[in-house]
């Protein structure tokens, strides 16, 4: 750190040199000394004082409880770094029983916080859910069988809830979204989450990607559409990205994905046909084919000039070009690697130069 100091015409320069150190750390012992009487008068009986009522019962004060939650739990220490942590660092010796036994103390004081928080996740309108698994001891004398647990987690914009369960069946999902759980969740495609109605159902886009690219490596017609699903994935959500960061307006977002929503709601009228044109052998249609119905379309329409299928594509280039979108969402949008082929229809777009001199 540097300051400066006047002497009269003159400034002299001060640097000063600072060194953050941690004091010695030594725990403190309160004792309690409670008076105790035997009676003398024959019965022998003893009668000691009670410990006051604001007065821990257990052996360790709140701020050793709270540092051993703290150590366990959001530093993810085991019960022997924890009791190496306490010894060699603040000093205090305790056996692995009493750091299981201080985390139990912990989580029963912040019971009443964490039957908020779940109520809150189970009220919320839009929640993220999942489960993922982990070897669980029996330490705590809570799983004798020695099953495989499983952390639930349940998210919200302001709320995030874990929850450690033996099991990973519906009724795991009931016990931590509740069962008359009315908002949408957002999940995998697990079963235990199949009770919630499909019109409150969003499929983790994440899970679904890892599933759309476990699509495109297999073999033959597998492949092609996996491939297709994922190229889809990417552009939604490069479109989704520009409305996040400003450069694309919901109304021009919503109408560049109605595609993708149209082949979504054929995916559900027609779920036995893997295609949205299919032959009569349910297979695809070939090119030959293709090419001559858009001739055929062409000649009754009317137009005096040769009609091929590839127009369609230089169609929809010119068109997305008026529209104003940008040159890399239409290479992505028509799927070419190089942008030069994409170039050619923001050249001759009527809105090229509109703007430049409104003033």
């Amino acid at each position: 750190m540097r300051s400066l100091v006047k002497y009269g015409e003159c400034r002299a320069t001060q640097y000063r040199h600072q060194i953050v150190e941690i004091p010695p750390i030594s725990p403190i012992v309160i004792e309690h000394r409670l008076h105790q009487l035997t009676c003398t008068g024959g019965c022998g009986s003893k009668t000691r004082a009670k410990l006051p009522e604001d007065v821990n019962q257990s052996d360790y004060g709140v701020r050793v409880v709270a540092l051993v939650a703290l150590l366990s739990g959001v530093y993810r220490n085991s019960q022997r770094m924890v009791q190496s942590a306490m010894q060699e660092v603040f000093g205090i010796s305790i056996s692995l029983g009493t750091v299981n036994r201080l985390r139990l103390e912990a989580s029963n004081a912040v019971a009443t916080c964490v039957d908020e928080a779940k109520l809150y996740i189970q009220k919320a309108n839009i929640v993220g859910a999942d489960e993922t698994s982990f070897n669980q001891g029996n330490i705590h004398g809570f799983n004798p069988e020695q099953r495989k647990a499983w952390l639930w987690v349940a998210v919200t914009p302001l709320v995030t809830f874990f929850e450690i369960a033996l099991s990973r069946c519906t009724q795991g999902a009931k016990n931590l979204l509740g069962e008359n759980f009315g908002g949408i969740l957002n999940s995998d495609r697990h079963g235990a989450y199949n009770w919630v109605d499909l019109e409150r159902r969003q499929l983790c886009w994440a899970h679904l990607r890892r599933e759309f690219i476990k699509i495109s490596e297999r073999t033959g017609v597998s492949a092609e559409l996996g491939t297709a699903l994922v190229k889809q994935l990417e552009l939604l959500f490069e479109l989704w990205h520009r409305v996040r960061d400003g450069t694309l307006s919901r109304g021009e977002f919503v109408e560049l994905v109605q595609e993708i929503r149209s082949l979504r709601h054929l995916q559900r009228d027609y779920p036995a046909s893997l295609y949205i044109f299919h032959s009569s052998r349910l297979g695809p249609l070939a090119h030959d084919t293709i090419a001559g119905i858009v001739e055929r379309a062409g000649k009754l329409a009317g137009l005096l000039f040769p009609i091929h299928a590839h127009m369609l594509r230089h169609g929809t280039g010119y068109y997305l070009a008026n529209r104003g979108i940008d040159t890399r969402t239409i290479q992505n949008y028509l799927g070419h690697k190089n942008i030069q082929h994409t170039v050619r229809y923001t050249e001759l777009a009527s809105t090229k130069f509109q703007g430049l001199w409104d003033d």
